[in-house]
């Protein structure tokens, strides 16, 4: 709980300082980052990626060069350490928030609920 609270800490400071131009930079990375778990749901290539596989791939270090906005990479980076079960709420109130607007991405939403097979392989602090 204290997590989702630092995140929405960071998501509602955000909201009263972050410039238009910026917030267009962000939904850029936004886009990018939702066609990352498009491609796992459409692409062949990635039809037999486990979950584990698929959680390698979209918290590849080396694929988040391809995030422009730095709080937004680091933003996106934090999450790959959370609980999986928060991961898809706190993206989507962290883009809801800085866009403006409703944000959605279904095929995330689907996928990151995969990984929640994969969290006995991170230790949370119980808080």
């Amino acid at each position: 709980m204290r997590l989702v609270r630092v995140f929405t800490a960071i998501v509602l400071i955000l909201m009263v300082t972050l410039p238009t131009a910026k917030a267009a930079s962000i939904a850029e990375d936004l886009t990018t980052i939702c066609g990352w778990y498009q491609s796992l749901t459409t692409d062949d290539q990635y039809q037999d990626f486990t979950a584990e596989d698929k959680f390698k791939f979209v918290f590849d270090p080396k694929r988040h060069i391809h995030i422009k906005y730095a709080s937004m990479r680091m933003y996106y980076s934090a999450l790959r350490n959370t609980e999986a079960r928060q991961r898809y709420d706190l993206m989507q109130a962290y883009a809801s928030g800085t866009l403006g607007k409703d944000w959605q991405c279904p095929p995330m939403k689907t996928i990151m609920q995969e990984f929640i097979s994969l969290d006995r392989l991170f230790q949370y602090s119980q808080q």
